[in-house]
């Protein structure tokens, strides 16, 4: 019986956050090439059919994808140009007409801002979250890191979030942003991959708001999904934000709520 327990001790003593990280840094190419399987005759024929229809479909959805492509790019285009409007246009000579000039402290495309947050994910994890953006009209940088501890076991790990913005102001409301960039993810070992975001802020007022942001990464083949939902209250320079934040892996996550307090200028 006791030898029974020492042999179980590694499996019982992993916390949930050696299972996050171990599900997010194991190299999953291994598995993917034990499931090939060879293909047939009649495989070869169905893919030629399949091959041949989706060349038809493509032909057809050609010119609308072309001309939903322009139609993008020039929304981008506009977004970004509106964001570099605002930050250069002075608040004085504003004549009403058009999107108007940011002026300092507002929630939207700061030039510098500055989040700290606690989340609760259970009742013996928890996590510390930092946010720094530092930017000048449609550019900007943004870090995010999240120290994650846990009591019992006694573990820790922290996850580097990092991009190249492209904010992009549809009117003095709203803004949209990509981000382009990468994933560090330290505990036990240290692993990086690939990462975007597409963040969302919504501010009808100087007083409230809401915030959306959605990150996907990528570490040795394994999805992480990192979606963020908040409240802001508060005036033009700091607000409380309080929020929930879901953190999923392939086969595990680290999600609970999140209250803090957000600095701009």
């Amino acid at each position: 019986m006791i030898c029974l327990m020492l042999l179980n001790a590694p499996s019982t003593l992993a916390g949930k956050l050696d299972d996050f990280e171990k599900d997010t840094t194991r190299d999953r190419k291994t598995d993917d090439d034990s499931r090939t399987t060879s293909s047939d005759d009649g495989d070869v024929e169905e893919d030629c059919l399949t091959g041949f229809t989706n060349e038809l479909c493509a032909d057809a959805a050609g010119a609308l994808c072309a001309g939903a492509a322009g139609s993008a790019f020039i929304a981008l285009k506009r977004g970004g140009a509106n964001s570099l409007h605002r930050i250069e246009t002075p608040f004085e000579l504003y004549s009403g007409d058009g999107i108007p000039p940011r002026r300092h402290g507002e929630a939207l495309i700061p030039f510098f801002r500055f989040d700290i947050a606690y989340q609760d994910v259970e009742s013996d994890v928890t996590a510390m979250d930092y946010q720094f953006e530092l930017g000048y009209g449609w550019i900007a940088f943004f870090l995010r890191s999240t120290v994650y501890e846990e009591k019992e076991p006694d573990d820790e790990l922290e996850m580097l979030q990092y991009y190249g913005l492209y904010r992009m102001s549809i009117n003095d409301q709203v803004e949209v942003d990509i981000g382009i960039g990468g994933i560090d993810l330290s505990g036990n070992e240290s692993n990086n991959g690939f990462s975007t975001t597409i963040p969302v802020r919504y501010h009808p007022s100087d007083h409230y708001g809401f915030e959306f942001r959605p990150a996907w990464s990528n570490i040795k083949g394994n999805s992480i999904w990192d979606f963020d939902l908040t409240v802001l209250a508060g005036w033009r320079y700091a607000s409380i934000r309080a929020g929930y934040r879901w953190v999923h892996s392939p086969n595990a996550s680290l999600n609970g709520p999140e209250i803090g307090i957000s600095l701009r200028w």
